[in-house]
Formats: structure tokens, C-alpha cells, sequence
């Protein structure tokens, strides 16, 4: 069929289709490039915001932590609630 409109139709046909492609392959290397590079800019400039907010987090934190002393009584008592259960669960097993 493409002989019929002129000779050497084919080829030339062929090699645009060949060109094309190759077009299509440099620009998505390209455009794979650029993405490498804007990623690689972003994690370079919010290394230091992400810093600062890691610092403001552990600053708030820090300012709602409870007294040592406070803490020792939280942790007895979960150990003698702890306790009572496990006494409970053995009275009830005797059952």
C-alpha cells in the first residue's frame, strides 16, 4: 500500500516512527532527571525544617512530662493493679 503513494514510502515512514521514538526516550530520561534534582532540592532544604520542627516537638513534649516522683507512684500502682488481677484470676480459677 505504501508503495503506492511513493517509492521509498515505507522507509521513509519507518525511520520517522525510529526518530520518534528516540525523541520520546531523551525526553523521559529528561524528564526523569529533573525529577531526581528537584527531589534531591527538596530533601536538601527540608533537612533543617524538618530539624526544627524534630526540636519543637521534643520541646513540647519535654514541657508535659510529669515528676519522677509522680511517675514512681503511676508505676506502683499499675503493679498492684497488676497484682489484684492476677490474685483475682487466681481465686476465680479455684472456682
Amino acid at each position: 500500500m505504501e508503495m503506492l503513494h511513493y517509492p521509498g514510502a515505507g522507509e521513509t515512514r519507518a525511520y520517522i516512527e525510529e526518530e520518534t521514538r528516540k525523541q520520546q526516550e531523551r525526553e523521559q530520561q529528561m524528564m526523569q532527571m529533573m525529577q531526581q534534582q528537584q527531589q534531591m532540592q527538596a530533601a536538601q532544604t527540608a533537612g533543617p525544617e524538618l530539624q526544627d520542627k524534630q526540636r519543637t516537638v521534643e520541646q513540647r513534649r519535654g514541657s508535659r512530662q510529669l515528676p519522677p516522683d509522680a511517675m514512681a507512684q503511676i508505676d506502683n500502682k499499675a503493679r498492684q493493679d497488676a497484682l489484684a488481677a492476677v490474685i483475682r484470676g487466681r481465686s476465680t480459677a479455684n472456682r
